[in-house]
């Protein structure tokens, strides 16, 4: 099976277009949307939906919207079996 490499270059460009996205957005707007991201998650059957989207509309990052999630539901970490 082929082992998938991804070459130096192309990692390094989409580390400047992050880098150039996160310059350029407002830090209020993501820290707003990913307080409401936090909100959202934290009430019992309420859909994510509107909050993951206007977070994603506020440039914020998959990384940063996964962290909000767990900073409410926790993160699963899986036992080692040997």
């Amino acid at each position: 099976m082929p082992i998938l490499s991804i070459d130096p270059a192309v990692e390094d460009a989409q580390r400047k277009r992050l880098q150039e996205v996160k310059a350029h957005r407002s830090p209020d707007a993501v820290e707003r949307s990913l307080a409401e991201v936090r909100t959202t998650a934290a009430e019992a059957g309420a859909n994510l939906m509107p909050a993951i989207i206007e977070a994603a509309g506020a440039y914020a990052t998959v990384g940063e919207i996964m962290t909000a999630l767990g900073d409410v539901f926790g993160y699963y970490v899986e036992t080692p079996v040997l």
